[in-house]
């Protein structure tokens, strides 16, 4: 994890505090699946929206990924920052089969049409819960000072989910080579085709 570990050490206290707060959220969600022989019907996906993997949001989810794997929690994801590659390739490393379909196809997508900014960051999870911030033109840093959480909330969540479906459809898919998440395959979107190196990886953009 060592992209997201500089990713921490270069943020802000108003990201931090975001980080905590979605963090709250998602460990609220995951405690239902913790109990043993827990007999919770909440549903095993969740839906994530945000600018790029940059954002607290996504970090939130990234420290969480072994026990979104533990659980069977399945994550589809669009990312508004097309260009930010090298912190998505981090993310789908870090993220694994969470983040993959059993044929190992990457489950995200590119907002690549400019109004699509206008979409707010959010994290749908299961059929009851939700978190949202603030738009995507927002950026990653000065982004979800403050979230919107619904909780108990199926009617809300229901809405939501179908909003997301059609932010999917018209969202670009996001490839990646066969030979695997594990090997840090390389991602090939129709939206900037891009074969990551050695000097890509190590390269990071600071968080201001």
């Amino acid at each position: 994890m060592d992209f997201f570990t500089q990713l921490k050490k270069q943020a802000n206290n108003r990201w931090l505090d975001a980080v905590r707060q979605a963090g709250k959220v998602i460990d609220q969600f995951l405690a239902q699946f913790e109990a043993e022989h827990s007999e919770c019907c909440q549903s095993r996906s969740m839906l994530l929206v945000a600018v790029s993997p940059r954002t607290p949001m996504s970090y939130a989810l990234v420290t969480r990924a072994a026990q979104l794997a533990k659980h069977d929690i399945s994550l589809r994801f669009v990312f508004c920052d097309v260009e930010d590659h090298i912190a998505t390739k981090a993310f789908i490393d870090v993220m694994g089969k969470v983040v993959a379909s059993e044929t190992g196809a990457i489950l995200g997508r590119w907002a690549t049409h400019p109004c699509l900014a206008d979409a707010n960051e959010q994290l749908i999870l299961g059929t009851e819960m939700s978190l949202t911030g603030d738009t995507l033109r927002r950026g990653t840093a000065g982004s979800n000072a403050t979230y919107i959480v619904d909780n108990d909330a199926a009617g809300s969540v229901r809405y939501a989910r179908l909003t997301y479906e059609e932010l999917w459809r018209v969202s670009q898919p996001l490839y990646h080579h066969s030979a695997g998440i594990a090997e840090g395959a390389a991602l090939l979107g129709e939206v900037g085709k891009t074969v990551f190196s050695e000097q890509l990886e190590n390269k990071l953009n600071p968080v201001h």
